[in-house]
């Protein structure tokens, strides 16, 4: 382990804080969450994901630094995000368009990463989600066969997260 923390400091100065209980590795880009993850990768040490379960050992994750929100899909009602952004601001972006997540309030200060490791949307369990009942299975299998439109994910936040298509 002490390799993986000696490379970080050269590769990625400023981001490691060894001063508490734990080990925190402070990212601010997707390349340094790529480049972190091939260093754990390579040395074989194990990192403590936002949202995961708590490992001492583990030097923890910090996304706070990524917070934005990359861009929004009007079309397919998607809206690109990074990891560390809270759901209640992307549910305000969401409410713009007059669309929704679904989550209460009591989530909104959840950063995104965090909510899609516990299972989004918002479940704290980790019990396979409801499946949708076999009306709705039948739509998406009938609007696949015609070409017309997609099933989501039946885990996807909003109306999908009740089973709809």
């Amino acid at each position: 382990m002490l390799e993986f923390f000696d490379e970080i400091q050269l590769s990625l100065p400023g981001t490691l804080d060894k001063s508490g209980e734990q080990s925190t590795i402070n990212l601010g880009s997707a390349r340094a969450v790529t480049h972190l993850i091939q260093l754990a990768s390579k040395t074989g040490t194990a990192l403590q994901v936002p949202g995961g379960e708590t490992h001492p050992d583990r030097p923890a994750l910090r996304l706070d630094r990524l917070d934005g929100i990359i861009s929004v899909d009007e079309i397919s009602r998607i809206i690109h995000v990074q990891a560390g952004i809270a759901l209640g601001v992307v549910e305000e972006r969401a409410n713009d368009h007059g669309w929704t997540l679904g989550v209460s309030e009591t989530s909104y200060r959840e950063q995104v990463g965090a909510w899609l490791a516990r299972g989004a949307p918002g479940r704290t369990d980790h019990a396979p989600p409801p499946r949708p009942d076999a009306r709705s299975r039948s739509v998406c299998r009938r609007r696949r066969r015609a070409g017309r439109a997609r099933c989501v994910p039946h885990r996807a936040p909003g109306r999908a997260a009740t089973g709809a298509c």
